[in-house]
């Protein structure tokens, strides 16, 4: 008992904590797109953290129904951390997966034990854990599966090495939790134990969610200096008077530079900086300045901003991102540079650019 009362101390603690830490998300992020996935986050494990807890089976069943959900929005908070930018709607298909266990939920809400599925007497607890260990599982390799390059890239970029520790110490506690659930499930961990460790990783999980929103920026900040006009001097100054040819290596780099860019899509940092990208690839950051002023004739920031406003101008024509989304999502830190900029390097406005790129489409399906 004693272990069970524990467990319970610790649960509701953690419900508070949930409670705090959505409403902190609500008001803080902006814009508000940003705040959907870790407010639901922070309820779906409020949920997780109650289900043991309630007495009630309607409110038993509303927790378990947040529960369910949480591999779903922590599939989509990952992306979220990854891309510094909310998921694309086209992966908000992950919340029908919940749909699944509905007849289960609607079950544990009205207090029965059991529920007839295709003609078999199937005991709602144990379906519920067996669901959600499947489904924590599917969510942790398709995590791998969908973000792999761009978590190989947050590890090589020193400013975004914190926002990689905190993606893997997520998926680490979700593992950890799945972990738990099996071996409770295979009656290897006595029960009490088994619900002290999962209200234990559960509050951890709620402590990096917070970790995050503290740690990022939960809102763009004014852009001084990592973007700037293209007519401004490229701050290599000498090197960029009168660069000379490029050597064979130097031409070598060149390529590389641009592969990394355009492969790991570094520029969606917003912070990147040409001495990240020398640390990166391992060269002085001089040697940066040199090969793209001497290559292509652009300054560092001219070169990552002419990335950013090219991935931008596709989403402008290919998807139904918001234009601020999408700002953010390309490595802009605030919607009026990327506004100024994207006008300097194309001739028009981004929205001009997407009202434009529909009428060419109608006219070519027309």
């Amino acid at each position: 008992m004693a272990w069970e009362a524990i467990a319970t101390g610790v649960r509701l603690a953690g419900a508070i904590h949930a409670v705090l830490l959505a409403v902190y998300a609500a008001l803080a992020l902006r814009p508000a797109a940003r705040a959907f996935v870790p407010v639901g986050y922070a309820a779906c494990l409020l949920g997780a953290l109650l289900v043991p807890v309630l007495t009630s089976p309607g409110l038993r069943g509303l927790a378990a129904a947040l529960w369910l959900a949480l591999p779903a929005l922590t599939y989509l908070l990952v992306l979220q951390l990854t891309d510094d930018a909310p998921p694309g709607r086209r992966h908000l298909a992950v919340l029908a997966v919940p749909l699944v266990a509905l007849p289960e939920v609607v079950a544990l809400a009205g207090g029965l034990a059991t529920i007839e599925l295709y003609a078999l007497r199937v005991p709602v607890q144990p379906a519920l854990q067996l669901y959600a260990v499947l489904t924590g599982a599917g969510v942790l390799a398709l995590v791998f599966v969908v973000r792999r390059a761009r978590l190989t890239a947050l590890a090589s970029s020193r400013a975004d090495r914190h926002r990689y520790a905190l993606v893997l110490a997520i998926l680490g506690m979700q593992a950890v939790a799945l972990g738990i659930a099996l071996l409770a499930m295979g009656g290897l961990v006595p029960g009490g134990r088994a619900e002290l460790a999962t209200a234990v990783v559960e509050v951890t999980m709620l402590y990096l969610v917070g970790s995050a929103l503290f740690r990022l920026p939960a809102a763009p900040v004014p852009d001084t200096h990592a973007v700037a006009p293209a007519a401004e001097p490229d701050p290599g100054a000498a090197d960029s008077k009168a660069p000379g040819p490029l050597t064979e290596r130097e031409r070598a780099l060149l390529k590389t530079v641009q592969a990394r860019m355009e492969q790991d899509a570094l520029y969606r940092d917003h912070t990147l900086s040409r001495r990240d990208l020398a640390d990166t690839l391992g060269v002085p950051e001089h040697q940066i300045t040199r090969v793209l002023n001497a290559g292509l004739g652009q300054s560092f920031t001219r070169f990552v901003n002419g990335c950013r406003v090219a991935e931008a101008r596709t989403l402008l024509t290919t998807c139904d991102l918001q234009i601020t989304e999408i700002a953010f999502r390309v490595g802009f830190n605030s919607l009026a540079t990327f506004n100024r900029v994207f006008k300097e390097i194309v001739g028009t406005t981004p929205r001009a650019y997407r009202n434009r790129g529909n009428q060419f489409s109608v006219s070519a399906t027309a």
